[in-house]
């Protein structure tokens, strides 16, 4: 009928794009596993590759727009039927409207927006397990407040089991006063010599001879304020060229001569306590 819509076929055209979506994706010589996340509540759908780059294509904001289509759908006078009274359209309107602010606003931790995947973002943990993540060391991971947290077992690391080369990382991390931690880029298996083999961005305090922000015996920032709250890095690893960035102020610009070209990123525990959320990268070309 005129003004219906036709639930089945648009639940048959989503099944025809997720099947299209899927057949997108490749390996290009990279895992390419099909996770789940979380957006306003609602299950990730597909995700597909264009060139490097990684997107994804969220239950939320569409399940949302396939609602309100519905609904406006039933809104209208149809032949031979009475419709909605005003007072009834009004209250659904207004639903709908209070529907959308709350999702355009609402995001919840370790998920990808929309404008990330346009950008090619890729979360590296979804926050309910630690598929796609090897443990070595003594330390005790675990997953609490949507966050990775070590706060016992002494020396040890999260390592993922994806291999890296030019990429952009983004993390929030939170560190008890005291806190010694770090975060690995391009590490090996077992982590070795940090001057040669890896490059280690510390979290620790003011004193310690590389302090929060550093890239240990490599480069050493001054001046960073030890914080018990949650901090964001953002790190480009762009070839043999490093940018860190903490809480929205550049600390590190520098280029390695003789660069270590790939390797894995590593969570480290050494001692108090760390904890780390909304862990998201993209891919880089190599230079």
């Amino acid at each position: 009928m005129e003004g219906d819509l036709d639930f089945g076929l648009v639940m048959s055209s989503i099944r025809e794009r997720d099947t299209v979506l899927h057949s997108l994706s490749g390996d290009r010589g990279r895992r390419d596993r099909c996770q789940k996340s979380q957006m306003g509540g609602k299950e990730e759908v597909a995700r597909f590759r264009h060139g490097r780059a990684w997107y994804r294509v969220y239950g939320g904001p569409e399940t949302a727009a396939l609602w309100l289509g519905m609904l406006i759908s039933m809104s209208f006078e149809t032949e031979g039927e009475t419709g909605m009274s005003s007072c009834v359209r009004v209250l659904f309107w207004v639903f709908v409207v209070f529907l959308s602010v709350t999702a355009a606003g609402a995001q919840r931790p370790n998920s990808l927006s929309f404008e990330d995947g346009e950008e090619g973002w890729l979360m590296l943990w979804y926050g309910s397990d630690l598929d796609g993540w090897t443990v070595a060391g003594d330390a005790e991971w675990k997953i609490e407040d949507d966050a990775i947290v070590s706060d016992s077992g002494g020396m040890g690391f999260l390592i993922t089991e994806e291999v890296f080369d030019s990429f952009e990382l983004k993390l929030d991390f939170l560190a008890d006063l005291g806190t010694n931690s770090g975060v690995f880029l391009r590490v090996p298996k077992i982590p070795a010599n940090v001057k040669t083999e890896t490059y280690e961005l510390n979290i620790a305090p003011p004193d310690n001879p590389f302090p929060t922000g550093s890239l240990v015996q490599r480069v050493k920032v001054e001046g960073v304020e030890e914080r018990a709250e949650w901090r964001s890095f953002h790190v480009v690893a762009h070839g043999g060229h490093f940018e860190v960035t903490l809480d929205g102020k550049e600390l590190v610009n520098w280029t390695d001569p003789n660069p270590v070209r790939k390797g894995m990123i590593a969570l480290q525990h050494n001692q108090g306590r760390i904890a780390f959320r909304n862990i998201k990268f993209r891919y880089l070309d190599d230079p």
